[in-house]
């Protein structure tokens, strides 16, 4: 007998999407896929183990017609669908199609009504049916040849209800349950039942009457108020019996000859998948669709001779434009040996140079392992170091730094496949290659894991690899970034962005490139010292946490330990709670620290830990043992809103404030002979508002060189500027920049320390007096949600879907909206102060060095004999990098360490 499975596909969209509804799943432009996937997944996890001989889908399509020309209330208390789930469901559709699954949908009509009708059919052939839903309505289905699959939680199906055991969910057989419902009444579709009679009255009811007409027939033997409550809703009562009764003969046309189930139609499904960017689920499916022949055919060469090499190195030099890859041992530029390079002229066509394999004796030896080093470099010099070759890859700066290590320094670097999507896509988790090629060109590439594992599953390094194994892998990386740069810059200039990329992102790539060689020097000795004095420090604090625990001894990083302590043992009052218990992040003990030391020094605790961890301890073990200096990396496709970030170590994370915070900056210091120059910006960010918004106040204030925080001061309290407070001062400075960052009274309630009702008076009066800028945080959301994306000066882009939903992640959104014109200008403006200054010290052939960039601050490793100089150059590159409505001003320090210079 056949199996006939039909999936509830409105309930399953729904239970989809808000089961990610706390990380809800984005595509790169922003868009929410929570509901497609976990549609997709259900299918596919449905399929894998049910294997169903035939398979539908049913949806709801407008409103019920029937039920609601009877009753208009009919599931009127449900919540309206997220608008950022209906715009996902004709993907939904489309994936269904994709899958040669059959859609059931007709307009006006329920899909519980054409699951009924459907399954009765199927029955009438002779078929099983299996209703794959959670509807508990749907259980009035249920007999020998119909069963209900029920998801529980999560979206796939878990629970199996049949004649059998159908009776546990409602305590009625399937058969009554639609005259339980008609007493019983549910709130989910607004059915109104018997009033006065619940759940617990109506299961003895039935049990004893058996239907609706029973009971009806027997309310003098019922009798009291049970019997009066009956009467009193009689219409309701068959009222809802209507509107529970599922129809099981709906008119419509069904195709019984589609039902089976079959292969996808991977011609559709895997372009869908692609522009879902579904990466995990396009791996599966790839390697099925047809691959269109010679289209897809490569050609991945090694260059293993000399007369090849000659070859390869006149096609280059011939070519006006080439893409350029590097193999090494290390995923940190500054620590990598050259094992080798690969170069792609056209799509299709690339070629893989060893230089740098090595014989160890397993699997992957080959005979003549190398060309020679030197030879290759001589003979690529000149290419790489023409201007009119132009160079692209991806995250090119890597093999930038590894070539100029070899001796090579690469220019006329012109594309870069990351920057391109990072670009177009600001929001995305990742730029990586393997999964901009599954994005973009449905093409899953080798992985790094794949090429150095042997058939017993053992690992070795790129250089162990053969070179004839490994040419396949790199030629495809040249390859794979050619073409993504070929697709990508033209969507560019559609979004009005190849300026941005051509005149500031790539040519930055070269500047970090010499910030990362450069490197800093660090202090190891002192670092060493102030490790033993903060570990005792540590200690301290540690032993007047057991003493303010009552001398009980407990695991300080153990939420859990700690939840006892604060909440059962101390009774303090709870705040959040979290699946395992209540909450001890950050907020919850700052909030109890107003009224307990302990979560104070818990707080002090983690704040040390991290440091020692994180900086104190980590900075020595990251010398590089060449240059006996560190070489964070700066990443320029990280953060949605332009701005740099830096890792290995993470320089922006030490703390701006705090004696710690400044501890550590001591530690990083000059060259022999040096000192360290800072530049920061000064108020950038409120600058930029400034200049955004056109408040005249606030540009007033910045013409005139006024202590801004003084300044909005006077005018939040009425008073003039001279006998402002610093208190006063510091409560204007907050506000300022909450507003920036969207800050609502309760935040500058809780920050400083005030009545709720106080601080919202400061907001008031601050937007009476800054009314461009009330205005400019008023149309900004607006005007992003309209145009889907809000721009920064350069013009780079954010998008924002999320505008289009409600709750907190549109109020999120909004807060960005309003902050990110802000903050990626100030970005973008360092960036043009990076690029006009690193131009100019190298043109005028100074050997001061830009070593580090930390938000608006700007750090130079500088000759004394070049300090004045340095300093009225960088001063007026910084104030004159671009044009704004107010002055720009840059902060100068200069000292034997960080903090002497940004002090």
């Amino acid at each position: 007998m056949k199996r006939l499975y039909i999936m509830d596909g409105t309930q399953f969209a729904y239970r989809s999407y808000f089961a990610f509804i706390k990380r809800p799943l984005k595509r790169a432009d922003g868009m929410n896929t929570s509901a497609p996937f976990g549609m997709m997944m259900s299918i596919l996890k449905l399929l894998e183990s049910e294997k169903p001989d035939a398979l539908v889908v049913a949806f709801d399509k407008g409103k019920a017609r029937e039920r609601t020309a009877i009753y208009p209330a009919y599931k009127s208390t449900r919540a309206k669908m997220p608008e950022e789930m209906r715009d996902s469901l004709p993907y939904i559709r489309d994936l269904v199609d994709a899958m040669n699954i059959p859609i059931m949908e007709l307009d006006g009509v329920e899909a519980d009504d054409l699951m009924g009708t459907i399954a009765s059919r199927a029955k009438e052939r002779g078929w099983d049916v299996v209703l794959v839903t959670g509807d508990k309505d749907l259980m009035q289905l249920i007999d020998d040849h119909v069963s209900i699959l029920a998801p529980s939680k999560g979206a796939l199906p878990t629970e199996r209800f049949t004649m059998e055991n159908a009776a546990e969910r409602f305590g009625v057989p399937p058969d009554r349950i639609v005259d339980y419902l008609a007493i019983a009444g549910d709130s989910s579709d607004n059915i109104p039942g018997v009033k006065g009679i619940g759940k617990v009255g109506a299961k003895k009811l039935i049990a004893r009457y058996k239907n609706l007409d029973e009971i009806y027939s027997h309310l003098d033997e019922i009798g009291g108020s049970t019997a009066r409550k009956l009467e009193a809703s009689r219409e309701n009562a068959y009222l809802s019996h209507r509107l529970a009764t599922i129809d099981r003969n709906v008119d419509f046309d069904f195709d019984w000859e589609k039902v089976a189930v079959g292969e996808p139609n991977y011609e559709k499904l895997v372009p869908l998948l692609q522009k879902l960017e579904f990466t995990s689920l396009l791996e599966k499916f790839l390697g099925k669709v047809d691959s269109g022949g010679e289209s897809s055919k490569v050609d991945y060469r090694l260059v293993d001779t000399e007369e090849k090499l000659d070859e390869l190195a006149g096609l280059l030099s011939r070519s006006p434009r080439i893409s350029v890859d590097t193999e090494t041992t290390s995923k940190r530029p500054m620590l990598a040996e050259l094992v080798g390079m690969s170069f792609a002229v056209k799509e299709g066509t690339a070629y893989y140079l060893p230089v740098g394999h090595r014989h160890t004796g397993d699997m992957f030896v080959a005979e003549n392992l190398n060309l020679p080093r030197e030879s290759v470099l001589k003979k690529l010099r000149p290419i790489l170091e023409s201007e009119e070759v132009a160079k692209v890859g991806q995250n090119i700066k890597y093999d930038y730094i590894v070539l100029r290590n070899a001796g090579i320094e690469m220019r006329g670097i012109a594309g870069d496949a990351m920057l391109a999507d990072y670009l177009l896509s600001p929001s995305a988790y990742e730029h990586g290659l393997d999964v901009l090629s599954m994005k973009h060109l449905g093409h899953k590439m080798m992985s790094y894991k794949e090429i150095t594992t042997d058939e017993d599953g053992r690992r070795c390094d790129m250089a162990e690899v053969a070179p004839a194994r490994v040419a396949i892998y790199a030629a495809e990386d040249a390859d794979i970034a050619l073409r993504l740069v070929n697709i990508l810059e033209p969507r560019l200039e559609e979004h009005s962005l190849k300026k941005l990329y051509d005149e500031v992102e790539i040519p930055l790539i070269s500047v970090l490139a010499d910030m990362e060689m450069a490197g800093i020097r660090i202090d190891v000795p002192f670092l060493q010292n102030l490790s033993v004095d903060l570990k005792g420090k540590l200690d301290e604090i540690e032993a007047r946490i057991y003493e303010l625990a009552g001398g009980e001894r407990f695991n300080i990083a153990s939420p859990k330990q700690l939840s006892t302590i604060l909440f059962d043992k101390l009774g303090l009052p709870t705040q959040k709670r979290t699946k395992t218990g209540y909450s001890t992040d950050s907020s919850v003990l700052k909030t109890l620290a107003r009224i307990h030391d302990l979560p104070a020094q818990i707080l002090k605790y983690r704040e040390l830990s991290k440091l020692i961890g994180t900086y104190v301890d980590a900075l020595p073990a990251l010398v590089n043992p060449k240059t006996g200096r560190i070489h964070p990396t700066f990443q320029q496709a990280v953060t949605s809103t332009g701005r740099l970030s830096c890792r290995d170590p993470n320089l922006q994370n030490i703390p701006v404030r705090g004696e710690m915070g400044r501890e550590i900056r001591k530690a990083f210091i000059p060259a022999d002979g040096n000192v360290i120059l800072s530049a920061d910006y000064s108020q950038i960010e409120l600058r930029v508002m400034a200049h955004i918004s056109g408040d005249q106040n606030l540009v007033n204030a910045f013409e005139e060189g006024k202590d801004v925080h003084s300044w909005t001061a006077s005018l939040i309290f009425g008073i003039p500027q001279e006998e402002v407070t610093s208190a006063q001062r510091r409560m204007a400075k907050v506000i300022n920049f909450g507003v920036i960052y969207g800050m609502t009274a309760w935040g500058v309630s809780d920050r400083l320390g005030v009545d709720f009702r106080e601080a919202k008076g400061f907001i008031d009066a601050y937007f009476e007096r800054f009314p461009g800028v009330k205005e400019y945080m008023e149309t900004a959301p607006k005007r992003a949600e309209e145009l889907g994306y809000v721009e920064t000066i350069l013009g780079r882009r954010r998008y924002f879907p999320e505008l289009k939903e409600g709750g907190q992640s549109k109020r999120f959104a909004q807060r960005a909206a309003i902050n990110t014109p802000i903050q990626g200008s100030a970005a973008d403006l360092i960036k043009l102060a990076m690029l006009k200054i690193f131009s100019k010290l190298n043109r005028e052939g100074m050997r001061t060095k830009m070593i580090s960039t930390v938000h608006d601050e700007l750090l130079f490793d500088v000759p004394r004999e070049e300090l004045e100089a340095v300093r009225a150059l960088v001063k007026e590159i910084m104030e004159h990098a671009f044009d704004l409505d107010v002055p720009l001003v840059v902060d100068i320090g200069v000292g034997g360490d960080w903090l002497a210079a940004h002090d």
